[in-house]
Parts: C-alpha cells; sequence; structure tokens
C-alpha cells in the first residue's frame, strides 16, 4: 500500500510527515490537502478487508486511518509484549466462534485479519490451519455440517482458504433466504413490516370477523329464547 501513497506523492501526508495548510492558506492549497487526504482514505478502503475497512472508515482523515493501521499491524517492540500478545492472536485464531446474527462477510474479514496480524509478527498460519480455524468457527447447523464434510471429505483437490471463505459466504446467504421464507417474510425493514407483517393483519381481521359472527349467533340463540317462552 506503501508503494501506491509513493506513486501518487502521497507518502509524507499518509505518515503525517507533512503538516496540514494553515488556516491562512490559500484555497487552492486546502483544496489539494482535502483532495489528498480522500485519495489516501480511498486507496486504504481498497486496500484492505471488509472487516478491517469497517474498523478505520470513521476516522476523520487518510493520515488517522493509516495510523490506525499502523497501531494494529506493527509489532511491539518490547520482546515480553511481542511474545504475549503473538501468543494471544495463535491462541484467538482456532478458538473464534461466530454467532447466528454475524454478518459472515465481516466475521471471515476478521479472521483473515488475525491471519494477517500473525503474518506481521513472523508468525505462519498455514492454509490447512487456516481452512480448519474457518470450518471450526461456524455456527451449528445442517448445512454447515455438510459443507465442512464436503471441504474435509474431498478427495478431488485439497480446498483454498478463498475456496472456503467463498462457498461459507454463500451458505450463509442461502440460510438467510430460507430464513425468511420460512417466516413468511416477516422481516423487519426500517421498523416497517414486509408481507409478513400484512399476512398477519389478515389473519387478525378473520379472528375478528369470526368473533363478530360468533357473537351474532349467540345473540340469535338468545331472542329465539326469549320468544319461545
Amino acid at each position: 500500500m506503501m508503494s501506491n501513497f509513493e506513486e501518487d506523492d502521497l507518502e509524507e501526508i499518509a505518515t503525517e510527515k507533512a503538516q496540514p495548510p494553515d488556516p491562512s492558506a490559500s484555497d487552492a492549497d486546502r483544496s489539494k490537502w482535502k483532495k489528498s487526504q480522500a485519495t489516501i482514505k480511498r486507496l486504504i478502503l481498497s486496500s484492505v478487508s471488509l472487516a478491517l475497512a469497517q474498523r478505520v472508515r470513521r476516522k476523520a482523515s487518510g493520515s488517522e486511518m493509516w495510523r490506525t493501521l499502523e497501531e494494529i499491524f506493527e509489532a511491539p517492540k518490547n520482546k515480553t509484549l511481542f511474545a504475549h500478545q503473538q501468543r494471544q492472536l495463535v491462541h484467538e485464531l482456532p478458538n473464534t466462534r461466530a454467532r447466528w446474527d454475524d454478518d459472515m462477510n465481516l466475521y471471515l474479514g476478521e479472521m483473515y485479519d488475525l491471519r494477517d496480524r500473525l503474518a506481521t509478527m513472523k508468525y505462519t498460519v498455514g492454509d490447512l490451519d487456516m481452512v480448519d480455524a474457518l470450518l471450526k468457527s461456524l455456527p451449528r447447523h445442517a448445512k454447515y455440517q455438510r459443507l465442512t464434510e464436503m471441504v474435509t471429505l474431498n478427495t478431488g483437490g485439497a480446498y483454498s482458504v478463498d475456496d472456503v471463505r467463498d462457498v461459507i459466504v454463500v451458505a450463509a446467504a442461502q440460510l438467510k433466504e430460507e430464513s425468511y421464507e420460512f417466516s413468511g417474510g416477516r422481516v423487519e425493514n426500517g421498523g416497517n413490516r414486509t408481507d409478513g407483517g400484512d399476512a398477519n393483519a389478515g389473519k387478525a381481521g378473520r379472528k375478528k370477523n369470526y368473533k363478530s359472527k360468533q357473537h351474532q349467533q349467540q345473540r340469535d340463540s338468545s331472542d329465539g329464547n326469549v320468544n319461545v317462552k
């Protein structure tokens, strides 16, 4: 990524070695600085994973984004702290578990980020270990179980890490669609219910009509008894 900054003469700005223009600077200088910061933001967001992009995208400037990335990935100089953080990440990767309500794209991005952080600490996570960590992290469901069996029992060639990520994303999308269909479309969007809400309203209306008819029959029966007497 730094090479991209160098090509566009943005390295000094990204690393905060260059100072922003004074308030008294010309409009042209302030505009140039603002455009440079926007370019740095764009280069960063297009180069990192979705999960990492979510962590830095709210920063006010491209320089702040870059500083945050350095804080995340820069290995500590203290050897004891370095060893502690490395062990922590090595333990975290195979023991991370996805929740049912997780955005699977973001979750998988976080798993990739863990591996990337370990790589910056000179610890290599092999493809087989990464695939195993991804599969073990999935929520309990028959679809994910079949996916795991498909990958682990495959005899036609090993799945790559990216292959496994892709099939997990597809499975998650299918589960979301199946859940929507099973619920009859009862999914809230911006506080409004879709066709599921209409279906509930229809049921309520039918129930009300049924009660009205039942009440009318009781009244007719009561009137009939009075006339007989």
